[in-house]
């Protein structure tokens, strides 16, 4: 980061525009998941299924070789 560099010295005027980019970024991923929850709220529990389901019909379609994989978890 910057102030490990300069051994903890910074200018005033670059310390306000590291603050006004976080500020931003900060603002853009709120707003994009406060969009993102407000889309989810407004799906009904079917949709959420058809579309899950859907998801896994078109995954089985293109990888029938992975039907009966298993899936191990945990050490070897």
């Amino acid at each position: 980061s910057c102030l490990e560099k300069t051994g903890g010295q910074m200018s005033l005027r670059q310390m306000r525009q590291e603050h006004n980019d976080l500020c931003k970024i900060s603002e853009e991923g709120s707003r994009e998941v406060r969009e993102a929850l407000k889309e989810l709220s407004g799906l009904k529990d079917d949709e959420e299924l058809e579309d899950s389901e859907s998801k896994d019909d078109t995954a089985s379609a293109m990888y029938p070789e992975a039907e009966n994989v298993e899936i191990q978890t945990g050490p070897a």
